[in-house]
C-alpha cells in the first residue's frame, strides 16, 4: 500500500508560494500533527533540494503516515510501528537525502518498491545528458537493418520538449539522471546511492514542469530491520561529465567500494578477432595475425567467440550448442595451450571471450551438471542463461574459470551477453535469498576470482550494459558496446563511459574500417581510438593495405609515446557542439586536442603547456584556432596521417593558429 503526508511547503524552485524560514516551517509542520493523509507521496519538506517527492510500498504498512517532527535539515515521519527518517548532508557541490525505515527489532520492513519523483520547471533546462548509454548501444540494431549508422547522432538523450524512460537493471545502467542547459552544463543531476537495486527511470513534460521518476525494485522486497537508501543531488553549473564522476565517486563511498589496482598490462593495445573474421577462426590464422600484430606494436590478443563452440553462431545456439563447457575446439584448436605458448613467447598476452551465463543444451556441462539451473520465464519458457540466484553456480563458475586460467594459461576473459540475464527468474529450483542484482554482480565476481586463483594478475573485461557503475568493482576494463565501421559513435558512447569508470581502465570497441578507406579516414579511426582509452582493433591486417599496417603502426608508436597523458590526463570536453563535441586530455606538461567540428575557433586549456598535440578529425584541412591562456612562442609542424611532415615548421606567437593540416593527421605546438 502506498502511503504519504503531503506539504504545502513550497522551495525556492517552485515558482509558487514563497520560502518558509525555519521558524515558518516547523509552526506549519506541526499543525499537521492532527492531520492523517492518505495519498500518493511524502513530499521531502526542505527548500535546498528540488521538489520532491518519495513513494514506498511496504508490506503490512497502514495507510497513514503521521509527521512527528521536522527542521530545514530532518524530517521524522511513523506508520504504525515503522519509522521514516529523512535527513539532509551536504557535501562539496552535491547534497545527499538519506533516506531510512526502521521497524521493531521484533520483525521485518518488507520494502516492494519504492521511488522519487523530482519536479523541476522547464524554463532552464535542454537534454537529458544521462542515462544515454543504452541508446547509444542500441544504434547497433539500425546498423543491422541499414548497413550504416544514423547521421548526427548525439551525445545527449533527447532534448528537454521529449519524454523517455530508461528501465535501469543491476546488469545495464546506474541508478541515475543528469540534464544539462544549452552548453553542456549541468542543471540538475539526481541518482540513487544503494548499489545492486533495479531501478525504472523515467523523464515526462507536464505544462511547465519536467518530471523525473526513479523508482526502484528488485525481485524480492527489500527487507530487514532498518532499510536505507539515499538521493545524490548536484544542481551546480559544472561540466556534466564533471558532475557524473562525482556522483560516482559518492556512489562508490556509500556502498564502500575500492577498486583493486588494475595489473599494469590492461593498458596494452588490444588486437580482437571478431569484425575481420567472426566465428570462423582457428588456431593457424590467430598464430598468423598475432605474428603480423606483434611486428605493428600490439600487446594483447583477444582470441573472440568461436573458439569453444561451433562456427556459423554457434555461441547462441541453445538447442544444440556447446557453448559452457570452455573447451577449445579439436577440430579448429588441436593444442590450445600451445597457441598460448606460442603468442607469449612473441611477448603478448592472450585474452579468451567468454558468455558465462549462456551454455548450450549440447555440452556436457549442460546434459550432466547444470540443466536445471537455467533460468525460466513467467511462461514457464527454459531460457539460454544460468539463474545467477540457483546456489551452485557462483561456485560453477569460479571452478570453470580456475580451470581454463590453469589449462590454457591465458590473461584474461572478455565478458560477453550478461546484459541478457533477466531480474527476475520463475524457474522452480532453490534461490539464494538475495535480489538479482546482488547474484548478478557475485557471479562476475566469481569468474574473476576464479581466474586470479590461478593467475593473480588476470583481468575481467565487459562491454556495456553489463559493464556500468553497479558492476566495475568486479571488473578491470570497461569498454563501449559494438559499433563496427562508426568511429564517431564510438567516440560518443567512450565519453559516456570515463564519469563512472574513473578507477577502471577505459578501452574503444576493437575498430574495422573498410579496405579501400583513404589514409585520411583511417586517421580519423586511429586518432580517435588512441583518445578514448586503451587502443583495439579488429582489421584484417593480413590482407590490409600496407598503407593501413604503416598507419597503425605509427599511431600505436604515438599512443605508446603519449600512454601517461592519453589514459590519466585530465579530461576536458570543449567547443560549438556539445551534441558532438570536440576534447582533449592534459597531462603535465603536454595536451593532446581532438577537433572534430570545424567551427570551433577556441581551445580554453585548464593550464599552460610546453607540448600540444592537435588532432585533426574535422572535414577541413586547414585549422584555426585561438589558445587559451595564451601559449609562449611555439613553433607549429603539421604532419599527414602516418605522421610524415606535412609542411614547414612555422612560428606561433600570439596564442592563434592558422595553418594547413591534413584531415587524419595532426599539427604539433611546442614551446620555443
Amino acid at each position: 500500500m502506498f502511503v504519504c503526508l503531503t506539504h504545502q511547503v513550497r522551495s525556492a524552485e517552485d515558482g509558487g508560494l514563497d520560502k518558509l524560514d525555519n521558524c515558518a516551517l516547523i509552526l506549519a509542520v506541526l499543525a499537521a500533527l492532527a492531520v492523517q493523509v492518505s495519498a500518493a507521496s511524502v513530499r521531502a519538506p526542505f527548500s535546498t533540494i528540488p521538489q520532491t517527492y518519495l513513494t514506498f510500498e511496504i508490506e503490512g504498512l497502514s495507510d497513514q503516515w503521521v509527521l512527528m517532527s521536522a527542521s530545514g535539515e530532518a524530517a521524522h515521519y511513523v506508520s504504525g510501528d515503522i519509522s521514516l527518517g529523512l535527513k539532509l548532508e551536504k557535501l562539496a557541490e552535491q547534497t545527499i537525502l538519506h533516506v531510512q525505515l526502521k521497524a521493531p527489532v521484533s520483525r521485518k520492513v518488507a520494502v516492494k518498491s519504492y521511488s522519487a519523483k523530482i519536479v523541476l520547471p522547464r524554463a532552464s533546462l535542454h537534454a537529458v545528458m544521462v542515462p544515454n548509454q543504452h541508446k547509444i548501444a542500441r544504434l547497433l540494431d539500425y546498423w543491422g537493418e541499414h548497413h550504416k549508422w544514423p547521421d548526427d547522432v548525439p551525445l545527449y538523450r533527447n532534448l528537454i520538449s521529449e519524454n523517455f524512460r530508461q528501465a535501469a537493471p543491476t546488469n545495464a545502467e546506474a541508478p541515475f539522471i543528469l540534464i544539462t542547459d544549452e552548453r553542456g552544463f549541468n542543471k540538475v543531476a539526481v541518482g540513487w546511492a544503494a548499489a545492486e537495486r533495479g531501478s525504472v527511470l523515467e523523464g515526462a513534460v507536464d505544462g511547465e514542469s519536467y518530471v523525473l521518476t526513479l523508482e526502484r525494485r528488485e525481485d524480492l522486497p527489500f527487507d530487514g530491520w532498518r532499510f536505507k537508501d539515499a538521493l545524490i543531488f548536484d544542481t551546480s553549473k559544472r561540466p556534466w561529465i564533471e558532475v557524473e564522476e562525482d556522483y560516482a565517486r559518492t556512489f562508490d563511498r556509500y556502498n564502500g567500494r575500492k577498486h583493486e589496482p588494475i595489473p599494469e598490462w590492461a593498458t596494452e593495445p588490444v588486437y580482437c578477432t571478431w569484425y575481420c573474421y567472426g566465428d570462423k577462426i582457428n588456431q593457424e590464422g590467430v598464430l598468423k595475425i598475432a605474428q603480423k600484430c606483434k611486428e605493428l606494436g600490439f600487446g594483447t590478443i583477444l582470441i573472440d567467440a568461436g573458439w569453444d563452440c561451433h562456427p556459423n553462431g554457434g555461441y547462441i545456439d541453445f538447442e544444440n550448442g556447446i557453448l559452457g563447457d570452455y573447451v577449445a575446439r579439436p577440430d579448429r584448436f588441436p593444442d590450445m595451450p600451445g597457441l598460448v605458448k606460442e603468442i607469449h613467447d612473441m611477448g603478448l598476452r592472450v585474452m579468451l571471450w567468454c558468455a558465462p551465463f549462456w551454455e548450450g543444451k549440447k555440452s556436457r556441462a549442460y546434459q550432466e551438471k547444470t540443466s536445471s539451473w537455467h533460468m525460466r520465464d513467467a511462461d514457464g519458457n527454459e531460457l539460454h542463461e544460468l539463474c545467477p540466484k540457483h546456489p551452485e553456480v557462483r561456485k560453477h563458475l569460479f571452478e570453470r574459470f580456475a580451470w581454463v586460467a590453469k589449462t590454457y594459461d591465458i590473461d584474461g576473459m572478455w565478458i560477453d551477453a550478461a546484459d541478457a540475464v533477466r531480474g527476475t527468474c520463475y524457474a522452480n529450483h532453490p534461490h539464494t535469498e538475495e535480489s538479482m542484482g546482488r547474484a548478478f554482480v557475485q557471479c562476475l565476481s566469481a569468474v574473476r576470482s576464479g581466474l586470479r586463483s590461478v593467475k593473480p594478475d588476470a583481468i575481467t573485461e565487459a562491454r556495456v550494459m553489463h559493464a556500468n557503475l553497479n558492476t566495475k568493482d568486479v571488473l578491470d576494463v570497461v569498454q563501449p558496446s559494438d559499433a563496427p565501421y562508426s568511429y564517431e559513435v564510438l567516440r560518443l558512447a567512450g565519453i559516456h563511459l570515463r564519469p563512472w569508470a574513473y578507477d577502471c581502465q577505459v578501452k574503444n570497441d576493437p575498430m574495422i574500417w573498410g579496405k579501400k578507406a583513404d589514409a585520411a579516414t583511417v586517421g580519423k579511426f586511429l586518432a580517435t581510438m588512441v583518445c578514448s582509452g586503451v587502443p583495439a582493433l579488429s582489421v584484417d591486417f593480413l590482407t590490409a593495405p600496407e598503407e593501413h599496417c604503416t598507419l597503425t603502426k605509427m599511431w600505436l608508436k604515438f599512443y605508446k609515446e603519449h600512454k601517461e597523458t592519453l589514459l590519466k590526463g585530465k579530461f576536458v570536453l570543449f567547443g560549438e557542439d556539445f551534441g558532438s563535441p570536440d576534447m582533449m586530455l592534459v597531462g603535465r606538461d603536454e595536451a593532446v586536442v581532438y577537433v572534430k567540428n570545424p567551427a570551433t575557433k577556441k581551445v580554453e586549456l585548464p593550464k599552460t603547456v610546453g607540448r600540444i598535440t592537435l588532432l585533426n578529425c574535422t572535414n577541413s584541412d586547414r585549422i584555426e584556432l585561438a589558445f587559451t591562456p595564451v601559449p609562449r612562442k611555439m613553433s607549429a609542424t603539421a604532419y599527414y596521417p602516418d605522421w610524415s611532415p606535412a609542411g614547414e615548421k612555422v612560428i606561433m606567437e600570439d596564442g592563434k593558429l592558422d595553418c594547413k593540416v591534413p584531415q587524419g593527421g595532426a599539427v604539433v605546438l611546442e614551446v620555443q
